[in-house]
């Protein structure tokens, strides 16, 4: 990325296979501590590489505020992108990590750059910086539904990472959880940072901490469990039919180590 000299790390890409046959590749680069990012795309003829930079879609996290009046506790920080087409075929890239929320924008299925004149896209769910991040949209044809899948909370083992799920019969939403709750009204305190407690009602929980303990003896003894799971995929297989969550865990008394685990759903 010419000219950024903030960061020289990528977060989270995610490639997708256009109409055309090529592969085109969403990366991103964040500052970290900040909503300070850039978005952009490369292309390949083949999945593994050589991908050629096609440039920046996408910034955020630019000081004070835009032309909207708007700054970044409503914008997005443009990271954690997920490319996906809906049943229609019509292109769409889910995005968007803490800061203003999670957003969506529809692309050309040709170019895979943004249509015209959206701006950052449509917001879904989040403001004043909700600790919500890493959208995932997956397209049940048994039941007709988009689901949205997120995390909540911190990744550090520390951060109460969970995952949630809510769902829309269109995939720029509304969605709704189970209660029928509107998720445009999970959204942050405008007077607390990172209020977690604010947007904890909102969105089915799939998973998040939890432990077995071995009781076998007088005390209980640390077992097998999951720290902070989040940032999943989610996959369904024509073939079997059947559905798969794909995320990344840390692990009782075991710190910041963390790895990827798979599991089928129902």
């Amino acid at each position: 990325m010419k000219g950024l000299t903030i960061t020289d790390t990528l977060w989270v890409p995610d490639v997708i296979q256009l109409t055309n046959g090529k592969y085109y590749m969403y990366y991103n680069a964040c500052k970290g501590d900040s909503p300070l990012s850039a978005l952009g795309i490369a292309v390949s003829d083949n999945i593994e590489e050589p991908y050629k930079n096609k440039g920046v879609i996408l910034k955020s996290g630019m000081i004070g505020k835009g032309e909207d009046g708007n700054d970044a506790t409503q914008k997005p920080n443009v990271v954690d992108p997920e490319v996906f087409f809906d049943k229609e075929r019509k292109l769409w890239m889910v995005y968007g990590s803490y800061s203003g929320g999670i957003f969506i924008m529809e692309l050309d299925a040709n170019t895979g750059f943004p249509l015209p004149d959206q701006g950052y896209g449509k917001k879904l769910l989040g403001t004043n910086h909700a600790r919500i991040e890493a959208p995932y949209m997956l397209y049940s044809p048994e039941t007709d539904y988009y689901y949205l899948f997120l995390s909540f909370g911190g990744l550090a083992a520390d951060g109460g990472y969970n995952i949630r799920v809510a769902r829309s019969k269109a995939p720029d939403g509304p969605f709704e959880d189970s209660e029928g709750q509107d998720m445009i009204n999970a959204q942050g305190s405008p007077t607390v940072l990172f209020d977690d407690p604010a947007y904890a009602p909102y969105g089915v929980k799939l998973m998040g901490n939890f432990e077995f303990l071995n009781m076998d003896d007088e005390l209980p003894v640390s077992g097998e469990g999951y720290v902070s799971p989040g940032h999943n995929s989610a996959f369904y297989d024509e073939e079997n039919g059947k559905y798969y969550l794909i995320f990344h865990t840390r692990f009782p008394n075991r710190g910041e180590k963390h790895e990827v685990r798979v599991h089928q759903c129902l």
